[in-house]
């Protein structure tokens, strides 16, 4: 995308202080004047790759806030643990896709897992998250949960729904992963239970997610495993690849609700039929599962 002078100057405007964007504004306009030096348009450059870079975004709002803190409030130091873990989503034919439903659930589960709230329920109370804006009625934050799951203009009684269904899956691979780490060889009977209520509650709302995806399997979020089928369609690929397309830690979880369900039903087959539990086998579609992988 190209951009103008003017606006490349706006977003720096954005980003800078003002004494710092007047002294950057200075050089800018000095280095213009001699276009011939090919300084300017090396400053212009840098700009520009910078705005498109995660890591360099990053680093300049970690340097900023911990600048503007430390100055406010006499404190000297960093401010922040470690580095930060990005995971980009592309969109897909019917929104952001599985992943970054998955990822906007697990972010608002946040003040659960956290035990500052007791339970789902009481995540709306949650006053500095966005889904407590949402329930609020900020429109921003409506319009920010309608791209995530489609960009449709749905009302936010419907977007609340199918949040509270991806809170719950974020939930539920929480819980999966903790019992891995302490050392349960099977799910824990809340989730059991917490799984059985959803079912049931989805069942009686014969809810349907954006632009009607097809029902496909049972155990997991339909949308999700749509796109399991759709990132196949390049060719083989493993059970790792697949979980780092759609933003799922647990192999475990993503394996019981995706990968075996998908299997049962004939969508995708393993290379090396006997050897399925492998974690270096691949899987690629059958000719059921290229068919639901052409949806739209």
């Amino acid at each position: 995308m190209e951009l103008s002078d003017e606006e490349i100057l706006s977003r720096m405007r954005t980003l800078y202080r003002k004494s710092r964007f007047d002294e950057l504004k200075r050089q800018w306009d000095m280095l213009a004047a001699h276009p011939e030096t090919q300084q300017f348009a090396h400053m212009r450059e840098s700009f520009l790759k910078r705005m498109w870079n995660a890591s360099e975004f990053m680093k300049t709002l970690k340097q900023h806030f911990t600048m503007s803190y430390n100055s406010r409030r006499e404190h000297v130091g960093t401010m922040w643990e470690g580095r930060y873990h990005v995971r980009v989503h592309k969109p897909d034919g019917f929104g952001m896709g599985g992943a970054a439903m998955l990822t906007a659930g697990y972010i608002d589960v946040n003040p659960v897992k956290a035990k500052v709230v007791t339970g789902l329920e009481s995540v709306a109370e949650y006053r500095w998250g966005s889904y407590h804006e949402a329930c609020s009625g900020d429109a921003d934050a409506i319009r920010g949960y309608d791209i995530i799951y489609g960009g449709h203009g749905h009302a936010w009684w419907r977007l609340n729904e199918l949040h509270l269904h991806s809170m719950r899956e974020a939930l539920k691979e929480i819980e999966v992963r903790e019992s891995e780490e302490k050392g349960l060889g099977r799910r824990s009977i809340p989730v059991l239970v917490q799984e059985k209520r959803d079912a049931c509650r989805f069942a009686r709302m014969e809810l349907r997610l954006p632009k009607e995806v097809p029902h496909i399997i049972d155990e997991g979020n339909s949308t999700v495993a749509l796109n399991v089928l759709k990132a196949m369609r390049n060719g083989l690929k493993r059970p790792k690849e697949l979980r780092d397309i759609l933003g799922i830690a647990s192999r475990s979880y993503f394996t019981r609700h995706y990968l075996t369900p998908l299997a049962r039903a004939g969508f995708i087959e393993p290379i090396d039929v006997d050897n399925k539990s492998s974690c270096n086998n691949a899987y690629r579609l059958t000719r059921k599962g290229m068919e639901f992988a052409k949806w739209r």
